[in-house]
């Protein structure tokens, strides 16, 4: 038993009185008292063990408790804020940039949970970012509560980082937008690489994004899409070996793009302070090289960047690879059917220049050429003369015929090989260039028309731009030139034989 004893003494008259004692228990207040202290504890030990931080003020919003979690998850040490009123500490995390939020609209808003006693303020819950004791900013969960005493209202606040779980959603809801995006591309490569920079550009918010196709497998790549910093460089010229000739950032997928390609995308002239951060994401399906993004950001990208862009280009990639095959296949169906049309023309007509029209129009449908001609070779006068054409405004009376040892199209079919020149300011061609220039063309390509081991012509295209052909675009030229030669071969012999019957 707890007992308290009180002596006293009354004295009267100088003669002191009979000593009085009070015994009383206070067993019942030492148990409370020992509860009490044991409940501060256990309390205590609770905060301690939690993974989510804690905050508590007392009803003078005075900050009396700031958990070893809390000061885990967020840039300031314990003893900067506890003992400190809130509206102190909230100045302090705002002017270190640790909580970007409005210090007066915060200070006003617990002024306000502080003297209002109504229910609905017991709890409010705030999300945004804070800065790390790592040094980076990740996002936090804090549920504010208010409990009430006969002092006041006190405040507690339990914070949650969110960050994992919010990049999670994050990256389900970009791969969600990229696949329901894609799936609206119907086959078509150039909506798939539009939509791909579009959604990484607003998603990651990055200065500049371009994506780069290649051709035939091979090393050279050409700019077909670009936003931002990049929007200037389509068209540009660059090379897989230079975009990924230093170490990978993350798998084989990204790599820091090397001093040759940066050359390229960004000029020194252009730039006074480069990105933090300057990738490529190579696109491959097996072996095959289906394309590149470029990424710009002017802040260093962290793992999860890396593994989120590692994702959307396995995603990218399959589309593009599955979008590129059907357009293949598509164009090849288009190119047997126009071959088959050449074919019936080539059984059911004998007028030479009608068959080479029909030719000719099939370039300009298959190939998308700009102008093009079909020249045969007079043996008796060794001068070569249009038998069709298109695409040309007029033709001067020296470019109506062509002298076989003094023009383009004679050293072709001389040599008989084919002539393939996809930048005419890059490649100088005898006879021909001021031909080219009076009509804006900066890509040739003639092939010789043979039949049976005899010279009968030249097939001439012409593009207004510089062309780079894949292997496919050649083959099929070559197989127009082949039913051309037949043409030619087959409505001249039936020309011999009737002469003779004339005979």
């Amino acid at each position: 038993m707890d007992v308290i004893v009180t002596t006293s003494r009354f004295s009267q008259n100088d003669r002191e009185g009979p000593v009085s004692f009070v015994i009383m228990d206070i067993s019942e207040q030492v148990k409370t008292k020992q509860l009490l202290q044991e409940n501060e504890e256990k309390r205590n030990l609770l905060i301690q063990h939690m993974s989510e931080g804690i905050f508590f003020s007392d009803e003078k919003g005075m900050v009396l408790e700031w958990s070893d979690s809390l000061e885990r998850m967020i840039a300031i040490p314990r003893e900067e804020v506890v003992g400190v009123p809130f509206d102190a500490m909230i100045d302090r995390l705002i002017d270190r940039r640790i909580v970007k939020v409005d210090g007066e609209k915060a200070k006003q808003f617990l002024r306000q949970a502080f003297e209002d006693r109504k229910k609905e303020r017991f709890n409010t819950i705030w999300e945004g970012e804070m800065l790390t004791p790592q040094g980076d900013y990740q996002t936090f969960l804090a549920e504010l509560f208010i409990f009430q005493s006969p002092k006041g209202n006190g405040l507690a606040i339990i914070v949650r980082n969110i960050d994992a779980q919010k990049k999670h959603e994050k990256e389900l809801q970009l791969m969600a937008d990229l696949t329901a995006v894609i799936r609206k591309c119907e086959n078509d490569a150039v909506l798939v690489r539009k939509s791909v920079i579009d959604i990484l550009m607003s998603s990651l918010n990055l200065d500049g994004i371009a994506m780069a196709s290649f051709v035939d497998n091979g090393d050279g790549g050409t700019i077909v899409e670009a936003r931002g910093r990049f929007a200037e460089k389509i068209g540009t010229k660059i090379s897989w070996k230079n975009c990924i000739e230093q170490a990978s950032l993350y798998g084989d997928s990204i790599f820091e793009i090397g001093a040759n390609c940066l050359e390229k995308l960004c000029p020194d002239k252009e730039f006074i302070e480069l990105p933090k951060t300057r990738i490529s994401i190579s696109l491959v399906i097996g072996r095959d090289r289906v394309g590149m993004i470029f990424a710009f950001h002017k802040e260093r990208f962290s793992e999860y960047e890396y593994r989120l862009l590692d994702a959307v280009g396995n995603v990218a990639a399959v589309a593009l690879n599955q979008a590129m095959t059907f357009e293949r296949t598509e164009l090849r169906l288009k190119r047997l059917e126009s071959l088959h049309v050449i074919d019936q023309a080539i059984s059911g007509l004998f007028n030479l220049d009608l068959t080479n029209r029909i030719i000719l129009d099939q370039a300009k449908q298959q190939l998308g050429a700009d102008a093009g001609d079909i020249l045969i070779l007079n043996m008796a006068t060794n001068m070569m003369e249009y038998s069709a054409i298109f695409g040309f405004d007029h033709l001067d009376v020296e470019e109506k015929r062509v002298h076989l040892s003094r023009s383009m199209a004679g050293q072709i079919l001389l040599n008989r090989e084919p002539c393939v020149v996809s930048d005419i300011s890059k490649h100088e061609l005898p006879f021909i260039m001021k031909h080219l220039q009076r009509h804006s063309f900066h890509a040739y390509f003639g092939f010789p028309l043979i039949a049976k081991g005899e010279p009968k012509g030249v097939m001439e295209i012409y593009m207004q731009t510089p062309f780079q052909p894949d292997t496919e675009w050649l083959n099929f030229l070559q197989s127009l030139a082949t039913q051309s030669s037949i043409a030619i071969d087959n409505i001249q012999l039936f020309e011999k034989m009737q002469s003779m019957q004339y005979f």
